[in-house]
């Protein structure tokens, strides 16, 4: 895998010949444009169908990202800006596993790339072949050749900011094979990000791949069969139309019309030495005779909160361990925080695969990671089907749910002295309604299956408006 970095320049150069004098790469983006048919794109639309899969919500180390359906699917692109809208009709994927908010109702899907959009977003345009040459073409770009088994490739490689981009083209048939770049991601450091291209087709003097597949984190996060492309189609781009209305100026944050405030942290203290951390994603510290354990920590900022408001309330013991429910990205990302205070991480084994792959990653594009400024190495402790802390005193049991299709790894903790239960994503407080979600139903045969005695759950995402959940409303979600 190439990955190096190259002086950039100003503006994009949209047509690629004008390099050929000066720049080696210049004759190869040229080759690779008039194999496409692409010399003269300005614009360009292509459609099909396919899958998209959600990014950090597997169900389990060697399963992928969860999978949703992708009908009537259409991108259009204008590379003067670039900018670019896509379009699809979206649905559930069966059989049903992972997280992403599953099931989810069929819905129209619409995004727009503006042209001033950060580099994450402006990449859904670069991860096409034309996308990539022409964009290549105005930024500098490097060449190598380099042969992968026993193929020869013409390797375009140009430098954005702190981010490197390779293309890869055939040195025979002068079409691009494939793309890789690498972005931050909080829990799998410098993530690989590649596109893959195969079977083109002409669609009317424009190449186009049939079939090309995105993936992120070595899962696929996009897989599309293309039947159509058309060149130089009318792509007046302008993003859709604010929902809502109304005159006046700009809201305040929690005001009519506005985001609302984020929650304020709060601790609670639930029994002896047990507190919960309230917030959008509640966390709860159990204090030990020698130390603290911690339930949860979400994000990298959610991380650094608890830890400070635990270490605020409970000042002299130190932070042993920071239980994961499970490896899903919004429950795991503060991963990095955790590391760096030398804080052990406890998860189920299932997730070790996911979590040994992803924590072996290079950490340079982060800005500010705090693990790797430590210089720290992860330090785990696995568990089975349960697995038990106790100080003689203070007594924490964690349980691996069984059965469940959001993820396969997916623990609960219970403290028997309080007749609390903690968990993610198994049980999320909704309003009894005529729908029994299958997390529900699953959550409450556990709780049964292991004969625990529970007055409250607590469930990692928030309750609304601070309710107070019982074992009533468990029932009630699933009609028993």
């Amino acid at each position: 895998m190439l990955k190096q970095s190259f002086v950039g320049v100003g503006a994009v150069v949209l047509v690629a010949w004008v390099l050929t004098a000066q720049n080696p790469a210049g004759p190869v983006i040229d080759s690779a444009l008039q194999a496409l048919g692409s010399h003269d794109l300005k614009t360009m639309q292509f459609s099909g169908s396919g899958a998209e899969f959600c990014l950090g919500q597997q169900y389990s180390s060697t399963s992928g990202w969860p999978k949703f359906n992708l009908a009537d699917y259409t991108r259009v692109i204008n590379f003067d800006g670039p900018a670019s809208r896509q379009t699809a009709k979206r649905s559930q994927s069966q059989p049903m596993s992972g997280g992403c908010g599953s099931p989810v109702a069929d819905s129209n899907q619409q995004s727009f790339i503006a042209a001033n959009a950060p580099w994450a977003q402006k990449l859904e345009i670069l991860l096409t072949p034309q996308g990539f040459l022409k964009y290549a073409a105005g930024h500098n770009p490097a060449l190598v050749t380099r042969k992968v088994g026993k193929q020869a490739y013409n390797v375009v490689s140009f430098k954005e900011g702190k981010y490197t981009m390779n293309g890869y083209i055939d040195a025979k048939t002068n079409l691009l094979d494939r793309v890789e770049t690498w972005l931050e991601n909080p829990l799998q450091g410098d993530m690989l990000v590649e596109a893959k291209f195969s079977d083109y087709k002409d669609f009317s003097g424009l190449k186009f791949p049939a079939h090309l597949v995105q993936s992120r984190g070595g899962f696929p996060v996009l897989d599309l069969a293309i039947t159509d492309a058309k060149a130089n189609v009318e792509a007046n781009l302008q993003p859709p139309a604010p929902k809502g209305g109304g005159k006046g100026g700009a809201q305040k944050k929690g005001g009519p019309g506005g985001p609302p405030a984020p929650p304020t942290t709060e601790i609670q203290k639930l029994g002896d030495g047990v507190y919960l951390l309230t917030g959008a994603y509640q966390s709860v510290a159990v204090e030990f005779k020698n130390y603290v354990a911690i339930w949860e920590a979400s994000s990298e900022a959610r991380a650094a909160e608890v830890i400070a408001k635990v270490r605020e309330t409970i000042p002299n013991k130190p932070i042993r361990y920071a239980i994961f429910s499970h490896s899903h990205s919004d429950h795991t990302s503060g991963v990095g925080t955790l590391v760096a205070e030398g804080i052990t991480i406890i998860a189920h084994r299932n997730n070790k695969p996911f979590f040994d792959s992803a924590l072996a990653a290079p950490r340079t594009l982060l800005e500010g990671d705090k693990m790797a400024a430590s210089g720290k190495k992860p330090k785990f402790e696995w568990v089975g089907d349960k697995k038990v802390l106790s100080d003689g005193k203070q007594v924490v049991e964690l349980y691996l749910v069984k059965g469940n299709i959001h993820d396969n790894g997916n623990l609960m903790m219970y403290l028997p002295k309080l007749k609390i239960l903690v968990e993610s994503d198994v049980y999320n407080y909704t309003a009894p309604n005529d729908y029994v979600h299958p997390w529900h139903a699953n959550f409450l045969e556990n709780v049964e299956r292991l004969k625990l005695d529970v007055d409250r759950v607590i469930p990692t995402h928030a309750p609304p408006m601070g309710r107070v959940v019982t074992m009533a409303d468990v029932r009630a979600s699933v009609k028993k």
